[in-house]
C-alpha cells in the first residue's frame, strides 16, 4: 500500500509540474516587466474551487505553482520580495474538523523525525480591504501550520494542520505572507481525495456572501460544541 501511494504521489508531483511550468514562466515574465503588488498562490488547479467560495470577489492575479516545495521554488524564486503573497488550499489536520476554514498565524517545517532547532515564520494577518472581501473573518479560528514534503497519514501534533507547500514560501523571504487553509482531512488520503471530490461536484453553484458567511457561523457553532464535550 506504501509503495502503491509512493508511486501515485511522485506521478502526481510530475504531472503538477510539467503542468504549470509554462504557467509560472509566463508570470514571472510579467514581474520582470511590470510590479505585481498582490498575488494568490495555489499548488494544485482544484483549489481554485476555493477562491470561488471564500473570495468570490478578491481580483489578485493566481499563480498555480504545482505540488511541493520544488515547485513552490522554482514558481516564485524571481518574483519580487515586496509582493504579498496569500497561500490558499487544503490541508490535513490531526484534530481539527473537516470543513474548518483556518488562518494560518505562523508556519516551520514538520520533521518528526529529526529533533533540532526550526524556527517559526510568523505571516502577516489577513485583512479585509486589502482581499476585497465583505465576508469577514473569513477563517474559523488561527493556527499553526507545519510544512513537509510528504502527505502526513499520522502525527502526534495537535491544534494545527499540515501542508506541503507554505513553509517554502515563507522561507523565500517574501515581506508578506498569510495563508487560507481548508481542512480537507483527517491525515487520510482517502479523505482527501473524498472532500476534494465533492467540492469538485458542487463547484459550479454560486455562493452569495450571505450563504458563505451561513456556513462559517455554522462551523464555528459546530467547532465550539465539539470542543465542549
Amino acid at each position: 500500500m506504501c509503495l502503491i501511494y509512493f508511486f501515485y504521489l511522485t506521478a502526481k508531483i510530475r504531472a503538477s509540474f510539467h503542468l504549470h511550468k509554462k504557467n509560472a514562466l509566463l508570470l514571472r515574465q510579467t514581474f520582470k516587466n511590470g510590479h505585481m503588488e498582490h498575488l494568490i498562490v495555489i499548488a494544485d488547479e482544484n483549489e481554485r474551487q476555493l477562491l470561488a467560495k471564500y473570495l468570490p470577489d478578491c481580483t489578485w492575479p493566481v499563480l498555480v505553482t504545482g505540488i511541493g516545495g520544488v515547485n513552490v521554488i522554482r514558481a516564485l524564486r524571481d518574483m519580487p520580495r515586496d509582493t504579498q503573497i496569500l497561500n490558499v488550499g487544503y490541508a490535513g489536520s490531526a484534530d481539527y474538523a473537516i470543513g474548518t476554514l483556518v488562518e494560518v498565524s505562523r508556519v516551520s517545517l514538520n520533521h518528526p523525525n529529526c529533533d533540532y532547532d526550526e524556527p517559526e515564520c510568523p505571516l502577516t494577518p489577513l485583512d479585509e480591504s486589502e482581499l476585497q472581501t465583505s465576508m469577514f473573518p473569513l477563517a474559523d479560528l488561527k493556527s499553526v501550520c507545519y510544512t513537509g514534503t510528504d502527505f502526513v497519514l499520522a502525527s502526534n501534533y495537535r491544534e494545527c494542520v499540515f501542508d506541503m507547500e507554505l513553509g517554502f514560501i515563507a522561507a523565500l523571504g517574501f515581506e508578506r505572507v498569510s495563508a487560507l487553509k481548508l481542512v480537507s482531512d483527517n491525515l487520510s488520503l482517502h479523505t482527501y481525495h473524498d472532500t476534494v471530490r465533492q467540492d469538485n461536484n458542487t463547484k459550479n453553484v454560486e455562493l452569495s456572501c450571505r450563504d458563505n458567511t451561513n456556513d462559517v457561523l455554522l462551523r464555528r457553532e459546530q467547532n465550539r460544541t465539539n470542543q465542549n464535550t
